[in-house]
This record gives C-alpha cells, structure tokens and sequence, in this order.
C-alpha cells in the first residue's frame, strides 16, 4: 500500500467511522452489546488486509503484557465512546476526539520526559480553545456529563495508544490491531456480565448496512492510519487526516442535520485542525 493510498484511506474511512458508528449507537437498545458486536465486526474486516502485511505474530513474552494493559484502556474507552457517540451529534464528538492529542502531549512531557516547544504548546491551547467553544450555546458555556466522558474517553486512548507506541511494530498490523478490538471486547463483556441473549437481541435489533460500514471503516481506518504513519512524515499524516474532523463537522451539520451551533462548530474545527498541525511542526527554523 504507498502513502498517498494509505493517506487517502485515512481520511475517507475516519469520516465513515464516526458517521456510521454515530447512527449504529443511537439507535442500540444496550450500549455494552453494541460496542461488542462492532468491535467483533471491527476485528472480523481486518482480515481482508492479511494478504499485505502477512501472518507474523513473533512479539516478545514480555510485550504481550504491554498489549494487554493496553486493551484494558481500549476496553474502558470503547465502552464509554459508545454511550459519547450515542447521546453526542458526531460534529461534536469528532471535534472533541481531538483532545487525545492534547493528552498524548502532556503524557510527552511528564512519562517520557520530552522537551515541549512552543508550537506544541500553543497548538495544544488552539484545541482547547476549539473544545471550548463546542460548549457554548446561546451566550453562555454549557458542559454536560457526555462531553465530559469523552474527554475521559480521549485521555484512555492516549494512555492506551503511548504504550502501544513501542509495542504495535513487532507484529503484523492487521493482527495486532484485531486483538486489539477482540480482547477489549471480552473484557466489556465479563464486565458487563452479559449473556449470549442480550447479545444476539441487539445484533437482530441493528440495523445490517450500519453495522457493516462500523466494523470495515473501523477496521480500514486504524490499518490505514498506521500504515501512512511508517511510510510518511508525522507532519504531513497529521495535518492531512485532521481535515476529517472538518468534513465530520459539515456532514454532520448539513446531512444529517446537526444545525445547533453550525458558525461554532466549523470555528472549532478549524481551530483544533491549525492546533493539531502546530504540535508536529517545528517552526525553529525560521
């Protein structure tokens, strides 16, 4: 797969992603059933990219341990994402999975020691100030408990993808991104204590179409991102793929109708799009 291709499929699959599992959750009758199913959906359409990247499963012993507590903050993400996606509008939350940078920025700087520069620094500032305005409804800033769930959601994904920084490169991608969707899917269901039952209804109650596009773009996406990751430069990767939370932002608004705070929310886009691409460029040299 070259980079442009991988790029490409970044962008596209990130939209139907959040598209797709917005309207698959709104409708779930049981959010824990339904993040379950998509994630076994999710792991199932991996599958198709296998021929690419090979069958190599020969990860150190002790990086398996790694993966594992990983998958434990997948877990608790993807259970919590679910009830975000189902009782946010997707122009909001594909704004706010953006502060996943902010986390993996401060995680930088306090785990692994690294040096902030001012373009980080101010890039990070850039998606709170974003973030921010998504809560600002008729002169006042409101907060409700989903959005401040998602912000939980994001730090879990930045804790759980900074270990998997040292761990996903040892293993064939495909692979290790299915495990990365069936182990937390286990975990969500011995939580959850549910039964076959409770599982099978909610699998009759979804809607086919829905859950089909959830589980490839889901799948697409992740293979995808990383892929552009290992054959191009963070800069270009990131700045490329952020214009999915403005596209996520207009389909939301004008497709499936999503109008309350349109000016707002497109502001916060941009916003959290010029934020991100300051945290990878380095302007010393100017």
């Amino acid at each position: 797969m070259s980079f442009t291709i991988a790029i490409i499929l970044t962008v596209v699959f990130a939209v139907i992603f959040n598209q797709s599992t917005r309207q698959l959750f709104k409708s779930s009758k049981h959010e824990g059933a339904a993040i379950i199913i998509a994630e076994m959906a999710a792991a199932l359409s991996v599958i198709i990219w296998l021929p690419l990247f090979g069958l190599d499963v020969s990860m150190p012993l002790r990086l398996w341990g790694l993966l594992i507590l990983s998958c434990i903050f997948y877990a608790i993400n993807d259970r919590l994402g679910a009830t975000v996606k189902k009782n946010l509008e997707v122009s909001v939350f594909s704004v706010l999975n953006k502060s996943s940078d902010v986390f993996l920025i401060l995680i930088g700087i306090t785990i692994f020691k690294q040096q902030p520069t001012i373009e980080k620094i101010i890039g990070a500032l850039f998606i709170i100030i974003g973030q921010i305005l998504l809560t600002y409804k008729k002169g006042k800033f409101r907060l409700n408990k989903y959005f401040l769930i998602g912000l939980l959601t994001n730090l879990l994904f930045a804790v759980a993808f900074s270990i998997d920084i040292d761990t996903s490169d040892n293993m064939s991608v495909p692979i290790y991104i299915g495990i990365t969707y069936i182990i937390p899917a286990i975990f969500i269901c011995l939580a959850e204590r549910l039964n076959p039952k409770t599982v099978i209804d909610e699998f009759r109650l979804m809607n086919k179409l829905t859950l089909a596009l959830t589980g490839i773009s889901w799948g697409t996406y992740i293979v995808a991102m990383i892929t552009a990751y290992q054959k191009g430069d963070v800069i270009t990767v990131v700045s490329i793929s952020a214009l999915s939370v403005l596209i996520d932002v207009l389909i939301g608004s004008l497709v499936f109708k999503e109008k309350s705070n349109f000016t707002g929310k497109v502001l916060a886009a941009i916003l959290v799009i010029a934020g991100i691409i300051l945290t990878v460029i380095d302007l010393s040299f100017i």
